[in-house]
């Protein structure tokens, strides 16, 4: 800081501030698409002021994650120097001494969480990183008891390794945790893109780092481990901070960074440097003061190579097999007895009066592995790399580069396929074995012991209950190794005892854990329960599995058993099941009633992880959902009402599958008030039938009465269509006989007419008839009255001299009946307007139709009230109707009258004579 004080070196000075100027121009313009030009220039400008621009470069980071990967990618430019003086940058500002918390005081900083990431994404990327430096950093502060820089470690053993640390996994990501090393692989990494090689390389480089150490120092292997575990005991009560929240997970972060390193250098070194690496029991127990839980777990895979103990016969005494070698792995080597001594250091000497170390050794040093065979997992994982392999083969790209891409790909599935289906016979012959060994050895875990009363509390209380917290797969362990020992039939182990004793106290236990192991207890009680369950609702595999083995007496005999003891039937085994479920209740609403945050939390989080197994009685399930309501609606804390949330929506899912009491339970005596209540419900049920059957009932008669009076509306209606039918027949008849009549009449006046001879007209003038007014004239033509202009009859200008007189006389009568040319014009303009009136009359007829058809639309939609003026309102529109077609009748019989009239000069005769006179006149 002093080269850069403007006071001293102004030179300096501005060399600095041009170098950071210049890198803030290259970082505002950097991005994934230009990696390769910004970074040599980025690369440039760090070459002759590398401090600078590592220091500008870093603040930039710790503001914007998002710039972590494109830099990374533009560092590769940088010069050797570069790198170091990049380490130190990071180094430097992880140990500035800035907070690392949020002013909230339970999260972690967000410059210390991308700092983390950034230093994962190189180291994995680039080898000139000085990983030891950075490593003995972490050791420095872990002896200081900082555990939030182990968030550090945790992101370089991810990067590096390809391997990451899940805590919430589903249950199939648990049961392959139980398998062989490529299932687990696959199991957690089946996202991983990076390659094998490249994932070997990290862990070599790691490994290298871990074991070469800072300049000038000793390998840093076993001092991080070491560190690591008691930092994790220490956090509980050195963490100086008053939120439980953040001392929680402050745990499970070390408690996660622990089992990822553990999983690392299992990786990293074989069986045999791994354990000649370590110390030994004794020192990690005595020396480093660690828990004996930590202990077997760094231990555990020395154990695993542990040979059988020679079983003391009358020919082989105890100590002559205690004598035999246990351990022979990486130079430790180890007899039984001093195995079993450094065991029995672990513990108290008072403990070992209820337990033997023989039982917490193989509980301790055993996995998932040993005990069950994830077939499930090993053939699904198989039928998905088939399933791949297909989708290959189904491809049809001939490009080169993807013809080579395939043909690797299918050569990894296969060879995958080929590991999963060796490492499940291994497993299958490895599960035999130990099944075989411990079929020998359970004879010894709890014989000769003086307090054998309390050994199922002691199992519970220093083997089950601290290492179902550990990991998820630890929780599936515990509950596997428990149902072995009762399979197996194990002497003085009572299962019974066992089940009724680990579900009770669960409410100090579940205050008691961090938020992670609220999780795993909560799998390790669903797989405990789900295991009593089986046997509750099969009474057949109950008394298979159960009732014949010495887990479910009822007593143990001290002495040589004379008497067979008495043993859990079913009927009490079911009853047994209930309490437990009732107890599990009382503890989970106690947590829930509770005030503590963690309290709370935790309770929720356990009840989250069996709810398929809890609750299955109604009644519980209805006090569950009620305190969890009460907080998901009043509680002020935001993350406990998400939990509760989403904890209600698992509870409505599984509540169909609920059962009463009495379902559950069917030994259950009946209670008085649910009988009550039942025989009330049950009195509102047919009460309510009764009146839904009431209710149908007047519907029915009000449907029945609606439907005959429409019955009789149509009824009418058809009777009023009938008799407008029989009227207009009448009608019809009627007319047709008037016609008759008149077309009789017109018949006879024409031959009246043509028979008297001469004209009509100066006959009826003679004869004294009244003549006609003055212009006009009246001629009937088929009995219709039709005015005419007054005519006056012409003589013939000339007559021929020798036409008879007879006939000349009719000629000149013809002549004065027949109309002249213009007065038969002026008919026919005449009936023409007259025709145009009709056509108008009827489009004016028509409109006030249809306005009536509006109107009766409209008044369709009106109350009943209206119904009898709609109807009469109807006949006089018929009565209109049929005046219309009988005025329509008429004026068409008038037209053909008079079509008649006019077509009578039709007639040959008359036509001839016509003829003739219109000759006469011409040639007069």
């Amino acid at each position: 800081k002093a080269v850069f004080c403007t006071n001293v070196k102004p030179a300096f000075a501005a060399a600095k501030a041009v170098a950071e100027h210049e890198t803030q121009k290259v970082m505002r313009r950097l991005s994934k698409d230009n990696v390769k030009e910004f970074g040599r220039k980025l690369g440039k400008v760090a070459h002759g002021n590398p401090l600078a621009v590592m220091q500008a470069i870093v603040v930039q980071i710790e503001a914007y994650t998002n710039m972590i990967s494109p830099v990374c990618d533009a560092f590769k430019y940088l010069t050797a120097l570069g790198y170091d003086v990049l380490t130190f940058v990071v180094i430097e500002k992880l140990a500035e001494g800035r907070e690392k918390l949020k002013d909230d005081g339970q999260n972690v900083s967000l410059w210390l969480s991308a700092l983390a990431t950034f230093c994962g994404h190189l180291a994995k990327k680039y080898a000139g990183i000085e990983l030891s430096t950075l490593l003995q950093y972490l050791v420095n502060t872990l002896k200081d008891n900082q555990s939030l820089d182990l968030l550090v470690l945790k992101e370089l053993i991810t990067r590096m390794t390809g391997n990451e640390a899940l805590e919430d996994m589903s249950d199939a990501q648990v049961q392959a945790m139980g398998g062989g090393e490529a299932l687990k692989s696959e199991a957690i990494n089946f996202n991983s893109t990076m390659a094998p090689k490249v994932r070997s390389k990290g862990v070599a480089r790691l490994r290298d780092a871990l074991q070469r150490g800072a300049k000038g120092g000793d390998s840093l292997t076993v001092p991080l481990l070491v560190l690591i575990a008691q930092c994790r005991q220490a956090i509980i009560f050195k963490t100086d901070s008053k939120h439980l929240k953040l001392v929680s997970q402050l745990y499970d972060g070390c408690q996660e960074t622990f089992f990822h390193y553990c999983d690392f250098l299992t990786q990293a070194y074989d069986d045999e440097k791994y354990a000649a690496m370590l110390p030994s029991l004794h020192q990690l127990v005595h020396d480093y003061g660690l828990e004996p839980g930590v202990v077997f777990h760094i231990y555990r895979p020395v154990l695993r190579h542990l040979k059988p103990r020679p079983q003391p016969t009358k020919e082989k005494p105890l100590d002559e097999c205690n004598a035999a070698v246990a351990l022979d792995v990486g130079g430790v080597k180890m007899t039984w007895a001093e195995l079993l001594s450094e065991v029995r250091g672990m513990l108290p000497p008072d403990t070992w009066d209820a337990l033997s170390p023989e039982l917490y050794l193989t509980f301790w040093s055993l996995t998932a592995y040993d005990l069950h065979v994830p077939r499930v997992r090993y053939e699904a994982e198989v039928d998905k790399c088939r399933a791949a392999l297909d989708v290959l083969d189904q491809q049809r790209d001939n490009a080169p580069a993807e013809v080579s891409k395939r043909r690797k790909e299918r050569e990894r599935l296969q060879t995958l396929i080929d590991t999963l289906q060796k490492e499940l016979d291994a497993q299958e012959r490895a599960v035999a074995a130990r099944t075989k060994r411990l079929m020998i050895e359970k004879d010894h875990f709890l014989v000769n012991l003086a307090n054998h009363p309390n050994s199922v509390t002691l199992i519970l209380q220093e083997c089950v209950f601290p290492r179902c917290v550990f990991s998820p797969q630890d929780a599936m362990y515990c509950a596997s190794f428990i149902k072995r020992l009762h399979l197996l039939g194990t002497p003085k182990f009572s299962t019974i005892q066992y089940y009724d004793r680990v579900l009770k106290d669960l409410t100090q236990l579940v205050f008691s854990c961090t938020e992670y192991e609220a999780g795993r207890l909560g799998k390790f009680l669903n797989e405990t329960l789900e295991q009593l369950s089986a046997w509750k609702d099969d009474q057949a595999l109950y008394e298979k599995e159960c009732h014949p083995l010495p887990g479910f007496n009822l007593s143990f005999n001290a002495g040589p058993e004379t008497v067979a003891p008495k043993r859990c039937t079913y009927i009490d085994f079911v009853k047994l099941v209930y309490k437990m479920h009732l107890r599990i209740a009382r503890a989970f609403v106690a947590c829930l009633e509770g005030k503590e945050y963690m309290e709370i939390r935790n309770g929720m989080m356990v009840l989250t992880k069996m709810v398929k197994v809890f609750p299955r009685v109604t009644r519980i399930g209805g006090h569950t959902m009620r305190r969890v309501e009460k907080i998901k609606e009043s509680d002020e804390r935001g993350d406990l009402k998400t939990i509760a949330a989403r904890y209600l929506a698992m509870l409505q899912k599984e509540k169909p599958t609920w059962q009463v009491d009495n379902v559950f339970n069917p030994y259950l005596p009946p209670d008085p008030k649910e009988k009550e209540a039942k025989e009330k419900e049950a009195r509102e049920v047919k009460e309510k039938e009764a009146k839904v059957k009431e209710a149908a009932a007047a519907t029915a008669r009000e449907a029945a009465v609606r439907a005959k009076a429409a019955a009789a509306a149509r009824a009418a209606e058809v009777a009023a269509k009938a008799k407008a039918k029989a009227d207009a027949e009448k009608e019809k008849e009627r007319v047709e006989k008037e016609r008759e009549r008149e077309r009789e009449k017109v018949k006879e006046e024409a031959q009246a007419s043509r028979g008297g001879g001469g004209n009509k007209r100066e006959r009826d003038v003679g004869a004294g008839s009244k003549p006609a007014p003055a212009g006009v004239g009246k001629v009937l033509l088929k009995g219709l009255s039709v005015d005419a202009p007054e005519f006056t009859p012409t003589k013939t200008a000339s007559v021929k001299e020798d036409a008879p007189a007879g006939k000349r006389s009719r000629r000149a009568g013809d002549e004065d009946d027949k109309p002249s040319g213009k007065e038969r014009k002026e008919d026919r303009e005449r009936e023409k307007k007259e025709d145009r009136k009709e056509k108008k009359e009827d489009r004016k007829e028509k409109k006030g139709k249809d306005k009536d058809k509006d109107k009766e639309k409209e008044k369709e939609k009106e109350k009943d009230k209206e119904k009898d003026k709609d109807k009469e309102r109807e006949s006089d529109k018929e009565q209109r109707l049929r005046e219309g077609a009988l005025k329509e009748t008429r004026e068409r019989e008038k037209r053909r009258r008079d079509d008649d009239a006019e077509g009578g000069n039709d007639d040959p005769k008359r036509r001839k004579s016509e003829e003739n006179g219109g000759r006469g006149r011409g040639g007069g």
